[in-house]
């Protein structure tokens, strides 16, 4: 399970409950998000976070992997896909991309301005607080302990550098550093013409 942006794998928490009686369930924390470190100086690239997601593979020894990815999440659950074909076998992804696009959502761009965005993602925190708004239809649905636990990790200006740089690696762009690998991403997709994919889009 890959988590997307500004969440963690406790975005995945009744989904885990339910499936892990029978299916061995693995929720990742990118590099920034969760539990994981959140170092300053690091390549947070789409890249680089399908990199990591194929090094967990390896070290796992998984093979036969349904991969359940949302948001950018899906980008990179598709993107280590794509260079590892035959060890995923099914797919389901929730809200995601893996298309190149030549606009965004105003609320997204301004977050990727150089000071105000930095001030209002990182400063005070205001792209999460906007996402949890968003995500739920109806905002009472989401439990005080629900929003207390994604923002949970991200309490500070240091430890929100990847909600940040998340939004700043979108690639408009062919120069973008991830413009190629989304592409990539994508002429590859093709190859699971022939495996089960489940794709949700909330409204």
């Amino acid at each position: 399970m890959v988590h997307g942006n500004p969440t963690w794998s406790f975005a995945w928490r009744a989904y885990i409950r339910e499936l892990s009686s029978d299916h061995r369930v693995i929720a990742v924390d990118h590099v920034g998000c969760g539990f994981s470190d959140k170092p300053a100086d690091y390549p947070y690239c789409l890249d680089q976070h399908a990199k990591n997601l194929l090094a967990l593979v390896d070290h796992l020894g998984l093979n036969q992997i349904t991969l359940c990815g949302h948001d950018w999440g899906g980008a990179i659950g598709m993107t280590a896909a794509t260079r590892r074909p035959t060890q995923f076998s099914r797919f389901i992804l929730a809200n995601t991309a893996a298309f190149r696009s030549g606009k965004i959502p105003l609320r997204i761009s301004v977050c990727r301005t150089p000071i105000l965005g930095a001030m209002g993602v990182r400063g005070l925190n205001l792209f999460s607080i906007a996402a949890m708004r968003m995500a739920v239809a109806d905002s009472s649905r989401l439990s005080a302990a629900a929003r207390t636990g994604y923002l949970a990790p991200y309490d500070n200006w240091e430890h929100r550098v990847a909600i940040h740089r998340f939004v700043q690696d979108i690639p408009l762009r062919p120069s973008h550093p991830s413009y190629q690998t989304l592409l990539d991403t994508e002429n590859g997709l093709a190859q699971f013409t022939g495996h089960p994919v489940l794709l949700t889009w909330g409204e």
